[in-house]
C-alpha cells in the first residue's frame, strides 16, 4: 500500500465520509486510516488461509510421495528376492 495520493479522494468503504490517505497497490482502492487497517487485516487473513492451504497440500503430496517410495522399495526387494523390512 502506498501513501502517494495527492488528490482529495474519499475512502471507498461504504458510508465512510473520511478522506482516503492510502492507496492499496493490489486493488487500487483508496482507504482512510481506519479502513486501511481493516483492509490490511483482511489481506492478512486471506494470506493466512493461503499459507494453510499450501501447507495442507504439501503434507498430502509428501504423504503420497512417501507411500510411492515405500511401494517401490517393497517391489524392488520383492523382485530381488530379499525380505522387506521397514
Amino acid at each position: 500500500m502506498s501513501s502517494s495520493s495527492t488528490k482529495k479522494t474519499p475512502c471507498v468503504a461504504d458510508s465512510c465520509k473520511s478522506l482516503g490517505i492510502l492507496k492499496c497497490e493490489g486493488c487500487s482502492q483508496i482507504f482512510c486510516r481506519k479502513h486501511v487497517n481493516e483492509h490490511r487485516d483482511e489481506l492478512s487473513h486471506q494470506w493466512d488461509e493461503i499459507v494453510l492451504e499450501h501447507d495442507t497440500l504439501k503434507q498430502k503430496i509428501n504423504k503420497q510421495m512417501t507411500k510411492k517410495i515405500i511401494i517401490k522399495l517393497f517391489l524392488s526387494k520383492l523382485i530381488n528376492g530379499k525380505e522387506f523390512q521397514l
